[in-house]
């Protein structure tokens, strides 16, 4: 419906046009045919009532005006003296007002008869019948169209319809308002008649004084007069009525016939391809932002370097070999050129010492897991090859794994050290045939108080004799956010490698080794990053094996299409 205006505009959307057009057409055309058909009952209601009455007060009249006619030819009066015809002209006046009255009063009171005749089904009550009160002609008109809607719905749907049982509660209540309307409108009728009828009274004192004879045709002709206006009023209503029924117009004006658009309204295909467009966008754009939000792993250096402040060291690529020793002679992969990279940046890290001691470097970690035995390993390796002479001491003592990653079995080793005097480190060491030139001492067997053992004076003298005897001494240590064993040695360490590992340690976690780094309690720390990976963009940046055959598949992987890379 257009605002402010009492206009409705109807559309639908359908597969055929023409069926549309043909609907609409007819949708309008049916109700109209209702809407006369609604207004047609009403009419007819009134004229049948119309008719019943005229019926009856056409033989009252008939009767009255017989009784004229014989009291002139019996008492052979042809007309009234001059003083009669002025005292029946007062009358008449006010013989009008009671026929208007008392006809008012007796359709009152039909209509109330009705309305309270009414039980199970609701009629429709005559219209246009000549109300004084407006607001009862219009609670008539508004009970009509009620019991219309609701006798229309009541064809398709049940009794318990919620329409139907709202339309039945207020025609119910329309219907109690309008009997109490109408009652007070019989007594203020009834209360105005009683005046009419004293103005009547005083006239017929001055009847008293006519002769009798005219007096006494004076009250028949009064009658007659009453019951003629009456008769004429209802004639003049019938064909008010019947001239409404015989012009009755449809409720509703068509300004437009129906039509159709020759272009489609739906589907939209320009609507549809912006919109997958659309999606197509935000679907990958949302998914990224999404992994990225839920993603608390770290996964690069540059995440290490936004979240610490620790000198980052290298990284060390993912290695898809069995094998725990990947850096030896003749290895120019990746991952072998990493740990030489590390190998090359610790002088940069390292205390320059005039003295020929050895440097101890710890290797720790935040949990279990993240490679630092492999660090260990492999970097112990890096060193020996540079013609250095390098101990591995195995000083995680819980859950050591240097000789497991090794492939050997537990031996002698830190453990026996300290609780056998008679031991020395001379009969702990061993090497294997993949690294020559490295020594190795095992953390042992698992002792019931590792950390009580760390603490034991033999610790100090360990470390005083390997460093004079070593260049580098790699040490791998129990990880610190588990146990506080690392940091009851950490004061033998000339560096501390924190190895933290991709995709795998969560980047809350760095606090720790942040917290660790700013109280200084772990000697010259630097952090490396294991298993990172190449295929994603997180390797090193710089081609491991340039110029040697090797690293050609992570150029090959950087040329390719972002979207390839991301995903």
């Amino acid at each position: 419906m257009i605002k402010l205006s009492p206009v409705i505009k109807l559309s639908l959307i359908t597969n055929v046009r023409e069926k549309g057009q043909d609907l609409i057409n007819e949708l309008i055309k049916q109700y109209n045919i209702d809407g006369i058909k609604d207004e047609g009952l009403v009419s007819q209601k009134t004229l049948s009532f119309i008719d019943q009455r005229l019926v009856s007060i056409g033989e009252n009249l008939k009767l009255v005006q017989d009784d004229v006619k014989n009291y002139k030819v019996e008492n052979s009066i042809s007309g009234l003296s001059r003083e009669a015809e002025l005292t029946l002209e007062g009358l008449s006046e006010t013989n009008q007002e009671l026929i208007k009255i008392r006809t008012e009063l007796e359709v009152a009171k039909w209509v109330k008869e009705s309305l309270k005749s009414f039980s199970g089904k609701e009629e429709i009550l005559p219209q246009n019948l000549g109300f004084s009160d407006i607001g009862i002609s219009n609670s008539i008109l508004n009970f009509n169209e009620l019991v219309l809607q609701k006798n229309s719905l009541a064809e398709d749907a049940g009794v318990m319809n919620p329409l139907i049982i709202q339309y039945t509660r207020q025609i119910k209540a329309l219907k109690l308002n309008l009997i109490q309307s109408i009652s007070n409108l019989i007594v203020s009728l009834e209360m105005k008649l009683n005046r009419v009828k004293n103005e009547a009274s005083k006239i017929n004192t001055k009847i008293e004084a006519i002769p009798y004879l005219e007096r006494e045709f004076i009250d028949i002709a009064r009658e007659q007069e009453i019951i003629s206006g009456l008769y004429s009023y209802l004639l003049k209503k019938r064909e008010e009525t019947s001239i409404s029924l015989a012009v009755t117009v449809p409720n509703a004006k068509i300004i437009d016939e129906a039509y159709g658009s020759l272009i489609p309204v739906a589907p939209n295909k320009k609507l549809i391809l912006v919109g997958f467009f659309i999606v197509g966008l935000l679907v990958p754009f949302g998914f990224i932002y999404i992994r990225n939000l839920l993603d608390t792993k770290i996964h690069s250096r540059k995440d290490i370097e936004e979240l610490t402040t620790i000198p980052f060291l290298g990284d060390v690529p993912h290695s898809d070999s069995d094998s725990k020793v990947v850096i030896n002679n003749d290895s120019r992969t990746g991952i072998a050129e990493a740990f030489r990279l590390i190998r090359t940046n610790l002088n940069f890290m390292l205390p320059n010492k005039v003295d020929t001691v050895g440097k101890a470097i710890f290797v720790t970690s935040t949990t279990s897991g993240e490679g630092k035995s492999f660090v260990s390993i492999n970097l112990a390796a890096a060193l020996s090859l540079s013609n250095k002479k390098v101990l591995l001491l195995g000083m995680d003592l819980r859950a050591p794994k240097v000789t497991k990653y090794l492939g050997l079995a537990e031996r002698k080793g830190v453990t026996n050290y300290i609780t056998n005097s008679a031991l020395n480190l001379n009969d702990l060491k061993f090497s294997i045939p993949e690294i020559p030139g490295l020594d190795i001492i095992s953390s042992g067997v698992i002792p019931p108080n590792p950390a009580e053992l760390l603490l034991n004076p033999k610790i100090a003298a360990l470390f005083n004799e390997v460093k004079k005897d070593y260049d580098y001494i790699i040490v791998d240590t129990a990880p610190v956010n588990l146990v506080a064993d690392t940091l009851l040695v950490s004061k033998y360490a000339d560096m501390t490698l924190y190895v933290s590992r991709a995709n795998y340690l969560d980047k809350r976690m760095l606090n720790v080794a942040q917290t660790l780094y700013t109280e200084k309690k772990l000697a010259n720390m630097a952090i490396v990053l294991n298993d990172t990976g190449t295929t994603k963009g997180y390797g090193y940046g710089y081609g491991y094996g340039y110029g040697y055959g090797y690293g050609n598949g992570y150029l090959d992987e950087v040329k390719k299409p972002w979207y390839k890379r991301i995903f």
